[in-house]
């Protein structure tokens, strides 16, 4: 009797390693592809203060970027350092847009993720603590990398 059970046995083990490696399969898929729907768009912001226009489109850039469903992170570095500091002057706008810092608030609030370029900070002389609330200061230069993943979108300004 034990042995006419063993075939039984053996097949519905076979059928359900067969079920639970499709669930686990479709299950990675899923993630793959809910990444891959989702890519990131990296909003390169070298230009200081004195270049408004530049800033004024990248964050337009980034707006963009986040309606259409793409991640955004706005890494700032060498004279854009200077811009995500709390001290930026909040009459710097263009027209009837909104101040500049106000427009950064509301990306964050959205959703991007402001990166600082700490050795760019260092050679402004603009400390940790000067930088808009939200913002990473990173020291490392592979950071961004990390930050931003594999097939990343750069946009610079």
């Amino acid at each position: 009797m034990r042995s006419a059970n063993r075939p039984v046995q053996i097949a519905i083990m076979c059928i359900f390693t067969l079920v639970l490696g499709t669930v686990l399969v479709a299950g990675s898929d899923d993630r793959a592809s809910s990444e891959a729907r989702q890519p990131t768009v990296v909003i390169h912001i070298a230009s200081g203060p004195d270049q408004i226009l530049a800033v004024e489109r990248a964050y337009e850039m980034a707006r963009g970027a986040m309606l259409e469903g793409r991640r955004v992170v706005i890494f700032f570095s060498q004279a854009g350092t200077q811009v995500a500091v709390r001290r930026y002057p909040p009459e710097l706008r263009i027209d009837q847009a909104p101040p500049q810092w106000q427009q950064l608030k509301k990306l964050v609030e959205l959703g991007a993720r402001p990166v600082v370029c700490g050795e760019s900070a260092h050679l402004f002389g603009i400390r940790d603590a000067e930088f808009f609330p939200d913002a990473e200061i990173t020291n490392n230069d592979r950071a961004i990398f990390r930050i931003s993943g594999v097939n990343a979108t750069v946009w610079t300004f």
